[in-house]
């Protein structure tokens, strides 16, 4: 027995040498915690800080390990005593593991439980912002883009007051990005110039940030397509590898720019890196603008045709995936609140058998005693309906989060949809309207003809708790071009769109609106705040 405890001693002094150097020497710490024999390990502690400094030398040197069983005895252990900056750490590299096996719900998990233990602490600011940035690039692969600009923003902020300036610069890099995914382009533009007039600390860091900057240049207010080609092509000489997107708009640059010979002479590769799924819509997006700014509108409108497809479907995979992460909250929660419930529920049980053992004994107690016993009971009995309020904030809150959500999906749907919002307004600008026309019409029909098949009523009532078959057991009486009218502002289509696709005028589509929240307002039901909302 005084064996192992001696042998435990030397590892727990051993782990805490490792501990001192592994940021400076991580190769080293590696070699020592390979080192160890794992039979040394005779406590639960000592299990759980093996495991979490194997997790941080893995990280550090680089290894992309997705076995979260390295982990697992740290998050375990500290999760149990309640050593939070522990804890916090366990979280963050579980969650690292999720990440690169691309589970990304249980990353954003992990790195969110990570965030809020290390909000309760003012130190060790340099962790806090790996931590904001690792959300930023999960909520980034989730395409909620403004998720990835705050922390991206939280994580600049935090290398600041650790006084980390070359991760600073990193997120000076990539927060333009951000701006640009929320369509912020002027912000964007003027952020990469910022950064691109810095000395340069890593050159594929630098080189991808000029990659990036070419989009900024052609989408922001005043174009720039010749400064735009030439920042591709230094990114390039820099050794930058361009992905699909960036070939794509390096293309629409020089078809800006007015170099069609050299357009021409991409648009078979383009066509090629259009067969790989992740590819598709984003190449026939910039081809679209591409045969768009031709006046080459057969093509344009086959580009368009062929991005609003796949636009639906990562609509579809994103909400799936959002309602299932809902869905998970909802019920992690929920089963939270049972176990908190039947907890209460034995600690009542528990009571009353205290007050009836206690009346017992307070028959042949003094007068004193009793009253002292009575008064300890009332007390426990006021913690309890103390505990019961606290429950009941919790689910005001629950209520309050689930609202929030549904207001997220509503500005994704219109997100999605904005692009058919750019072709009808073009069809209703009269110095264009008799030439594209015919054209247009052809779109429009494709775009009725996609949301009839795919029964856009069902998928609205899918992801908004079946708010059309409410509102039409609400208001039965409502025309069927009217119910569909609904579902197209629900989507964010504008009015001159609408009326493109109901086939009437601009001023009916208003009126019609109008008239709906008129008789939406008049009733008597607990789901009228709902159907507002989502017609606002």
């Amino acid at each position: 027995m005084q064996a192992v405890s001696c042998q435990g001693l030397r590892t727990h002094k051993l782990l805490r040498d490792i501990e001192s150097y592994i940021d400076n020497c991580p190769d080293s710490a590696l070699a020592a915690l390979r080192g160890i024999d794992t039979l040394s390990l005779c406590t639960a502690r000592l299990r759980a800080e093996y495991s979490l400094l194997s997790a941080i030398a893995f990280d550090k040197n680089y290894i992309d390990t997705t076995d979260t069983k390295i982990i697992e005895p740290a998050v375990e252990y500290f999760s149990r005593v309640g050593e939070k900056d522990h804890l916090m750490k366990a979280y963050y590299y579980r969650g690292l593991m999720c990440d690169y096996s691309n589970d990304r719900d249980n990353a954003i998990k992990d790195y969110t439980l990570s965030w809020d233990l290390a909000q309760t602490s003012n130190e060790n600011y340099k962790f806090k912002g790996q931590i904001c940035s690792a959300l930023s690039r999960v909520y980034s692969y989730n395409h909620n883009s403004n998720q990835e600009l705050l922390f991206a923003l939280k994580a600049e902020e935090c290398f600041k007051k650790a006084g980390d300036d070359y991760n600073v610069w990193i997120m000076q890099s990539i927060i333009p990005f951000c701006y640009g995914n929320t369509n912020k382009w002027d912000i964007s533009d003027s952020l990469y110039n910022a950064f691109l007039g810095q000395d340069i600390r890593d050159t594929a860091v630098y080189a991808n940030a000029m990659m990036n900057a070419v989009k900024a240049k052609v989408r922001k207010t005043e174009p720039e397509p010749a400064l735009a080609c030439e920042l591709f092509e230094k990114a390039l000489s820099m050794g930058a590898k361009p992905s699909a997107g960036n070939l794509s708009v390096y293309a629409y640059a020089l078809e800006q720019n007015g170099n069609k010979q050299a357009v021409n002479s991409l648009l078979p590769i383009l066509n090629h890196l259009k067969k790989t799924p992740k590819n598709f819509g984003v190449v026939n997006l910039w081809e679209y603008r591409i045969f768009k700014n031709r006046k080459e509108y057969e093509a344009a409108l086959s580009s368009f045709e062929n991005s609003v497809a796949a636009q639906d479907s990562m609509l579809i995979i994103i909400l799936g995936q959002s309602l299932e992460k809902a869905q998970k909250d909802y019920y992690a929660e929920k089963a939270s609140r049972l176990i908190t419930e039947t907890k209460l529920r034995n600690t009542i049980y528990a009571i009353v058998l205290i007050i009836v053992i206690t009346l017992l004994v307070i028959v042949a107690c003094q007068a004193v005693r009793r009253r002292k016993e009575w008064i300890k009971v009332v007390g426990e009995a006021e913690c309890l309906r103390n505990d019961l309020a606290l429950l009941e904030e919790d689910n005001a809150r629950s209520d309050s989060n689930l609202s929030k959500l549904r207001k997220e999906y509503v500005i994704l749907f219109k997100e999605q949809f904005s692009i058919v919002d750019e072709l009808c307004s073009v069809y209703w600008s009269p110095a264009q309207r008799n030439k594209h026309e015919r054209t247009l019409r052809v779109a429009i029909n494709a775009v009725k003809s996609i949301s009839e098949k795919d029964n856009l009523e069902s998928t609205i009532n899918s992801h908004f708790d079946g708010v059309i078959t409410k509102l039409r057991s609400d208001l039965p009486n409502l025309s069927e071009n009217t119910y569909r009218m609904i579902c197209f502002f629900i989507i964010g289509f504008s009015g001159k769109t609408i009326a493109i696709l109901m086939n009437v005028g601009v001023g009916t589509v208003y009126t019609t609106k109008n008239r709906i929240k008129g008789k939406i307002q008049g009733l008597d039901s607990q789901y009228k705040k709902l159907y507002l909302e989502l017609l606002s």
